[in-house]
């Protein structure tokens, strides 16, 4: 196909007949459709990559070739995709965790050649026959591909055409602030999200801070929802339904924010969104474009701040050590494997004291290991005479990578040179030019970095009540507690009802004070008046309470009790010495899943 046919499908797509193509775009699709070859395209967020792989598939469709496949790895993306899709007459569909119940019909449309279009997750990639299908033309799309990354890919495609374009942002103004505490941050957000006249998103680093921010900007009066993996909301029958709400709220310009993790990302596509702000730093200046690059894509100005927190380094600390298994934990796992003529993961996992995850993540890399010491088959994990040896070379490796890339994101903070220009070299762009409108070129902040004293002290308040429901367990895993004869759920009559948490470990707030007193023996008075506060001012359990007793500990025989017998008479309530410990075993957050809960709690 010659350049005006393509033209006129982009304009069928944009519902718009003066549409053209940018720089770029026609070469990719020529490469592509006409030339056959492999191509990476690596284009700032915005550029419109989606049009370029869309517009092929067609042509390829047209042509009478078969379906293509979309390789996607966020479910956001793939919603995004769909409509797009559907916009140049293209039937496009979706397999992927969500949507299990249609993964039949949707092979069988497939088969019929109904599907233009096919959006899948990497995972489904890990089948035989699709591995065997050679001579096909590839297209790969991203931001964010440095000359690392740029050169992983060449190693495993071979000979691949590289188009590069430019990653400046024009309408973006970008800048950095260093506020250490949670409170400081909350009050900033509190006070700059109201002057925007855009709706935007904020991003965090967990979900627990996505809640906690979301939660705060509502008291404070701004529409704001927190969104990540597992997010539920009144009327969803599911989280995916969730998000898929939140997602098409933010759209719409619903709400005013959303509070997000990484889960909202590559692919969501609002062109008006006015700000992106970083509740916390992200790991890697990848990441950080990628994210920043959601705001001010049809829009003149648009405006994206990292905020720099007191606990990020340590966030990423345990992202970090929990990216790759421990070698012990693989050992572990391998071991029950050799004693067992296959198991499942649920198999695996009662027998071990990990987490159903941890088996998960592990399985994952020794699979990947050619030879590899484990084998899947007939649903069950099996042992092979493998030996498995470590690569401590490469993980060591990518440890440092990740500690480089953060340290990336510090520099990024502090630097003088123009922002965009920062960005734009770490991906490897030499000839990036100043941008004339970051703090950086400005001289000054974006937005002043100046905290109203009262929504400070607010913000410290809502911490310190940002108390949380204690959901105890209704069901026993399988097999244990064999000699109560619980099966399933536990009776109703010994289900514990919702209670409360101040606070998490060591987590603002309460947190860290819980954390420093535990070392001293004694828990102040001054925590004793915030349980006090929780009970009667904040939960006001129904019915109330009568007498409290606590669990003791064998290790600190005074510090719960001591604390426990403080707060009855906070409460007016009696203390009851109704437990007593007379097993030592391990403490119980030592045990990583619930098969290891309940045998640790065997006489």
């Amino acid at each position: 196909m010659e350049k005006h046919g393509a033209e006129l499908l982009l304009q069928r797509m944009l519902s718009n007949t003066s549409a053209t193509f940018r720089e770029g775009q026609w070469e990719a699709i020529d490469a592509v459709v006409n030339q056959r070859r492999k191509l990476l395209v690596v284009q700032r967020t915005g550029w419109g990559k989606s049009a370029v792989y869309f517009i092929a598939s067609k042509i390829f469709r047209d042509r009478g070739a078969g379906p293509t496949i979309i390789i996607s790895p966020l479910l956001a993306l793939m919603r995004n995709q769909v409509a797009a899709a559907e916009r140049l007459g293209i039937t496009a569909e979706t397999l992927n965790s969500t949507n299990r119940e249609e993964w039949q019909r949707i092979s069988d449309k497939l088969l019929r050649g109904g599907v233009d279009c096919l959006l899948i997750s990497p995972e489904r990639l890990a089948n035989q026959d699709f591995l065997e299908t050679a001579n096909t033309p590839v297209l790969g799309t991203t931001a964010t591909a440095n000359n690392r990354v740029v050169e992983d890919i060449r190693q495993q495609l071979g000979d691949i055409v590289i188009q590069r374009g430019t990653l400046a942002r024009e309408s973006l103004a970008l800048d950095a602030l260093v506020l250490g505490e949670q409170s400081s941050r909350l009050a900033w957000l509190a006070t700059v999200i109201p002057q925007f006249s855009k709706s935007g998103i904020v991003y965090t680093l967990t979900t627990r801070d996505a809640e906690l921010v979301a939660e705060w900007l509502r008291t404070n009066g701004i529409s704001a929802f927190a969104y990540y993996s597992g997010v539920t909301c009144e009327g969803a029958e599911d989280s995916n339904t969730a998000r898929e709400y939140l997602e098409q709220a933010l759209l719409a310009n619903k709400i005013k924010v959303l509070v997000a993790t990484t889960a909202l990302g590559m692919g969501f596509d609002k062109p008006d969104l006015g700000f992106v702000i970083h509740y916390q730093m992200p790991g890697s200046i990848v990441g950080y474009y990628q994210q920043v690059g959601r705001a001010g894509r049809a829009i003149d100005s648009a405006v994206g701040i990292l905020l720099c927190g007191g606990e990020d380094r340590a966030i990423h600390k345990f992202f970090r050590e929990s990216a790759f298994p421990a070698e012990a934990q693989i050992h572990e796992i391998l071991n029950v494997l050799s004693e067992n003529d296959g198991l499942t993961l649920r198999g695996i996992e009662q027998r071990t004291n990990l987490r159903y995850g941890q088996i998960e993540k592990a399985l994952k890399l020794l699979v990947a290991e050619n030879p590899s010491p484990v084998v899947y088959t007939e649903k069950l994990w099996r042992r092979t005479i493998v030996s498995f040896s470590p690569d401590h070379e490469r993980i060591n490796h990518l440890m440092n990578q990740r500690k480089n890339e953060l340290a990336d994101v510090e520099s990024y903070i502090t630097t003088k040179e123009c922002k965009m220009q920062f960005l734009r070299r770490a991906l490897d762009e030499p000839s990036a030019e100043r941008c004339g409108k970051c703090s950086s070129c400005l001289q000054h902040p974006l937005l002043s970095p100046d905290i109203d004293s009262g929504l400070l002290h607010a913000a410290n308040l809502f911490i310190k009540h940002a108390d949380l429901p204690l959901n105890l367990n209704k069901q026993v895993a399988s097999g244990a507690f064999t000699q109560y004869g619980f099966k399933g759920n536990l009776p109703a009559g010994l289900q514990g009802s919702t209670g409360r948490v101040l606070s998490r470990w060591g987590d603002s707030g309460w947190g860290k004070q819980v954390a420093q007193e535990k070392k001293t023996g004694r828990f102040s008075d001054e925590l004793v008046e915030a349980c006090a506060e929780m009970v009667r001012q904040r939960w006001n359990p129904h019915p109330e309470p009568t007498w409290v007793c606590c669990v003791p500990s064998l290790k600190h025989l005074d510090l719960v009790p001591d604390f426990a017998r403080r707060l009855a008479a906070k409460l007016g309530l009696p203390f009851i010495d109704a437990i007593e410990k007379v097993v030592d075993n391990p403490p119980q957050k030592m045990q990583q899943n619930r098969f290891g809960d309940a045998a640790n709690l065997l006489i």
